[in-house]
């Protein structure tokens, strides 16, 4: 179910097609009556599909096939059902045993170290290079098989954490390049208390600036406390950049803030711009030229609907800029 998903996703994303826009909404339902079943036995669990979830399944089926119907052949949104309802049989195979999951998302993230290494490892460099990764990704996956948190427990000793992404092979028509970071940044953010830096571009540019996405929040007030201290802030002129409604409180929460990076002297520059966060602050940085967008942790709550609980990897999805953010 998850491809499909996916595939209404991208549609959705592409044109702004309400009709895939309705049926994520749909296939979401199907996942909240298994995000509650998650803990029953296979018994059980069939037994809440086949109250729950299968009247849902047959609603979503029919919603599909006329929907199909008032879409052309090429539409982005008419290949997403396509794919939906040539794949119907298999997409639905958990209602009939509970034992099954709705998805196979398990077993995809389990392959992809595998299938993301497979073109990387030719060209590890040279036969040395290439023993030694090999006994570092054993040791890691035999600590990971055994328990172990391998970056929460690294990162104890780290000072910064560093990740990158490779950029999505086919550009967004848009001209934006999106990345596939939620799973990466889910699993290397969450259980570090230390810094983490994200490069995404095909690219590096030495930052010219800072632009410090703020809303005020517990997070944001952090990162501004934190910016000051980090070395990869300091000697960098910094733009407070907040994104919302023009209120007496947001104007005032924004002054702090400068206040307070002023008061270490830093030089420092603020812009409350109209708009959603994903929308006007990917544009706000580009625009600034090399730059370096920081974020304190769980900021930007109303971005949270879009992955994890971080406005990261919605950010690296809209943006080209590296992303550094403080905890």
């Amino acid at each position: 179910m998850a491809h499909a998903r996916r595939k209404l996703f991208e549609a959705n994303e592409l044109n702004g097609s309400q009709i895939a826009g309705q049926t994520v909404a749909m296939i979401a339902k199907l996942y909240e009556i298994e995000r509650q079943a998650e803990q029953l036995s296979p018994e059980d669990r069939l037994q809440i599909r086949r109250v729950q979830s299968k009247p849902v399944a047959d609603e979503l089926h029919a919603w599909l096939k006329t929907q199909r119907q008032l879409l052309v052949k090429a539409d982005a949104t008419a290949k997403a059902i396509d794919y939906a309802l040539s794949n119907w049989t298999a997409l639905t195979q958990f209602l009939d045993d509970g034992a099954v999951p709705i998805d196979n998302n398990a077993a995809e993230n389990a392959i992809r170290p595998l299938a993301v290494g497979r073109k990387n490892w030719l060209f590890v460099g040279s036969q040395l290079a290439g023993e030694r990764a090999a006994v570092l990704m054993s040791l890691i996956e035999s600590a990971k098989l055994n328990g172990h948190d391998t970056v929460a427990e690294m990162a104890a000793d780290a000072a910064l954490l560093v990740l990158g992404e490779h950029p999505h092979p086919h550009p967004h028509p848009q001209g934006q390049h999106l990345v596939h970071t939620e799973h990466h940044l889910e699993r290397a953010i969450r259980p570090v208390d230390r810094p983490v830096l994200v490069a995404s571009a095909q690219a590096f540019d030495a930052p010219q600036r800072l632009v410090l996405a703020f809303d005020g929040q517990a997070g944001a007030r952090r990162a501004v406390a934190a910016l000051p201290h980090h070395p990869l802030c300091q000697g960098l002129p910094v733009l407070l950049a907040m994104a919302g409604a023009r209120t007496p409180a947001a104007q005032q929460q924004l002054e702090q803030a400068r206040s307070d990076l002023a008061a270490t002297g830093m030089a420092v520059q603020t812009e409350l711009l109209d708009g959603e966060p994903q929308r006007v602050l990917p544009a706000l940085v580009k625009a600034r030229g090399p730059a370096l967008l920081v974020l304190g942790a769980n900021s930007h709550s109303r971005l949270r609907k879009w992955v994890f609980g971080s406005t990261t990897a919605t950010l690296l999805r809209l943006g080209e800029v590296p992303v550094l953010v403080l905890r």
